[in-house]
């Protein structure tokens, strides 16, 4: 049978960075038969079927779709998994070796909705190849995911736990297309749902920022279109959260209210990332965003950060403030 569905979307890498990726899953020690990889190809000029006799078993698979871009890759891998739990995995990033074992097991015994775990960021200057097996392996209690939304600034990235896939399939979770940032919706809800979370201190995804990928692009167009899509997120989760209030419990709508609201810091920031000068940052504020109800920014305890960052940020005079402070042509992470 098999327990662990790891999906994995790919277009036009460099066959070096697949082929890394694809065996750092074989270097897990997971029992045969017990998990499968899928990789979905999203319209490759090369599909990548050369992998099959490479790697040649019967765990490893292709798909092809349609070019449709990462969010219909993903919802292929979704449509066609078999395993109890699904765990994203992008292509250009990899797992530390032998690294998933405490988690398969903790998937096995308490069998979480979702099982989250820490993630080590990499460059060309860095590269993690070695586990540290020193540190013991420790997890939380478990607790509903909106409870951990209240709890903790929740990161967007899908590839940052394990997911149980009758949790989808009982919601229709799934990826909207063509869109930047779509982790954040996606993530947002399913924690939503999610009546079991455990979270554990094992570092075994490395995310690696490559120059020429679509979150470190710096194009004008690309630009654009992420910050659109950003406040594109921002109002479709307050929609979310106005449909769903009346069904809603208190600590669903508290982790709802954290993670609409930090996005929404999120979203500002990036405008400064971006390089919006104060002409358009205040005007975004005072209409895009206040057209939703998130601005001004909300009066509440959530981090010293944010109390700091909500004081200057909820005035035009505070927001060319930190147009001269903050820098321009972040790299944003996924």
């Amino acid at each position: 049978m098999i327990f662990l569905s790891i999906i994995i979307p790919h277009y036009n890498l460099p066959r070096d960075m697949l082929v890394r990726c694809v065996e750092s899953l074989f270097a897990q020690n997971m029992e045969q038969g017990s998990f499968e990889v899928i990789v979905v190809d999203d319209g490759s000029e090369e599909k990548p079927y050369w992998l099959l006799p490479m790697f040649n078993c019967k765990e490893l698979r292709v798909v092809e779709i349609e070019h449709a871009g990462l969010s219909e890759a993903r919802n292929k891998g979704i449509d066609v998994a078999k395993g109890k739990y699904i765990m994203f995995l992008d292509s250009d990033d990899y797992l530390q070796p032998d690294s998933i074992g405490n988690c398969i097991e903790t998937l096995h015994i308490e069998s979480p909705q979702i099982l989250r775990y820490k993630y080590n960021v990499c460059t060309a200057r860095n590269d993690f190849k070695v586990t540290d097996k020193r540190i013991k392996y420790t997890t939380s209690n478990t607790i509903s995911g909106a409870a951990y939304m209240t709890a903790v600034n929740l990161p967007g990235c899908a590839w940052s736990y394990f997911i149980n896939r009758e949790l989808l399939i009982k919601h229709n979770l799934r990826f909207r297309k063509g869109m930047y940032h779509e982790d954040e919706e996606f993530s947002t809800i399913v924690h939503y749902h999610a009546t079991s979370l455990i979270d554990c201190n094992a570092h075994i995804y490395n995310y690696c920022i490559r120059e020429g990928s679509i979150t470190t692009s710096h194009s004008k167009a690309t630009i654009e279109k992420r910050m659109e899509d950003m406040l594109t997120t921002l109002a479709r989760l307050t929609e979310f959260r106005k449909e769903h209030e009346a069904m809603s419990n208190s600590i669903q709508r508290r982790g709802l209210d954290r993670k609409i609201t930090m996005l929404t810091v999120d979203t500002i920031q990036n405008l400064f990332y971006n390089n919006k000068s104060a002409r358009e940052i205040i005007n975004i504020c005072n209409h895009r965003i206040k057209k939703i109800g998130l601005y001004p920014l909300p009066q509440a305890d959530y981090t010293l950060k944010y109390k700091l960052f909500r004081i200057i940020a909820n005035s035009n005079a505070g927001l060319r403030i930190l147009r001269l402070l903050l820098p321009r042509h972040t790299p944003q992470k996924r």
